[in-house]
């Protein structure tokens, strides 16, 4: 009787885990129903979770929708795209796109990113300077403008396509100061080559820079930070200059 008593639980457990997996395939069902463009965040969420309770308990098929009306919903939605949810993560980053996108050297280049700032964090902790409450506006500003007369630099300048060519392959010759040229190769090489030709992209990590600069070396990072800021003052005042010349 005690070994009866004792061998009940698990089978109580199993039923609930049953009535649980078929009331999330009801809903997964219902979600089914829907066009895709019409799924919301709320829908893909609910999706991926009660997906994973009932694959790991019964399977999807066999406990949510076994002579439930969603079953042929759901086996047609698998005709047309695949599974709704892929079980293998490199499976589901593959169907990202049938471009070679470098999904690899992206996150490479994010977590090395963030890596850099934790890094700089640590060292301006560990050099008793600590970490200021905010920055002034004057500095904001200041690295602001420098930011983008750097990245304009890295990224468009005739005199650093030597730091670009590993990377990319000259496509044209605007200006001594723009020169277009396009990421080449694949991985790391391409994104790496897709970052040294975005000014935008670029503008980030130099304005990160900076900002490490202003943790662990204020003085001088704000002397660099002038020189290119008035340097971004000077190609504007020489655009203006040449506009109004060309209307005189």
């Amino acid at each position: 009787m005690e070994e009866e008593i004792r061998a009940s639980p698990p089978s109580a457990e199993k039923s609930g885990k049953e009535a649980t997996a078929r009331k999330l395939g009801r809903r997964i069902a219902g979600i089914l129903r829907k066009d895709k463009p019409d799924y919301t965040d709320d829908d893909l969420s609910r999706l991926k979770r009660d997906n994973g309770y009932v694959g790991r308990h019964r399977g999807l098929e066999a406990a949510a929708l076994a002579g439930e009306p969603g079953r042929d919903l759901l086996n047609s939605k698998r005709r047309e795209g695949g599974k709704l949810l892929s079980d293998n993560p490199k499976e589901a980053f593959e169907k990202y796109s049938e471009e070679d996108v470098p999904l690899k050297s992206y996150a490479a280049e994010a977590a090395f990113f963030n890596l850099l700032f934790a890094v700089a964090l640590l060292l301006a902790k560990a050099s008793g300077r600590g970490i200021p409450d905010g920055v002034k506006l004057s500095d904001i500003v200041l690295f602001g403008v420098a930011s983008h007369k750097v990245s304009w630099l890295v990224a468009k300048d005739g005199i650093t396509s030597p730091l670009r060519a590993p990377f990319t392959k000259l496509d044209e010759i605007e200006s001594p100061t723009n020169f277009q040229e396009s990421p080449r190769g694949t991985g790391l090489q391409r994104s790496l080559g897709e970052l040294l030709t975005c000014h935008f992209c670029l503008g980030q990590w130099v304005a990160s820079f900076f900002i490490y600069g202003l943790l662990l070396a204020p003085k001088t990072t704000r002397l660099v930070g002038s020189l290119f800021a008035i340097a971004t003052l000077s190609d504007h005042l020489h655009q203006t200059y040449q506009a109004l010349m060309k209307r005189a």
